[in-house]
């Protein structure tokens, strides 16, 4: 069942965050860019994982999952 809660994502008690990105390895604005901030881990390991396709287009349909802890690292 899908249950809309209005409030800070990060705020929201949730064990897990999906968030979808573009293939471009930057998240400069809206939710990635907070995403990118609080949790430094997953802007690297996305980062990474653009830089290693020459062709974008194969990364379409990838799922990327990155445990972070509480202070944005890898946990």
């Amino acid at each position: 069942m899908i249950q809309h809660i209005k409030c800070d994502i990060f705020e929201s008690g949730a064990d897990v965050i999906l968030h979808q990105v573009n293939c471009q390895g930057a998240m400069n604005s809206g939710i990635a860019k907070q995403v990118r901030e609080k949790f430094p881990v997953v802007f690297n390991a996305y980062n990474t994982l653009c830089s290693i396709k020459d062709n974008k287009s194969e990364l379409l349909g990838t799922a990327q999952f990155i445990r972070v802890d509480e202070g944005g690292y890898a946990g």
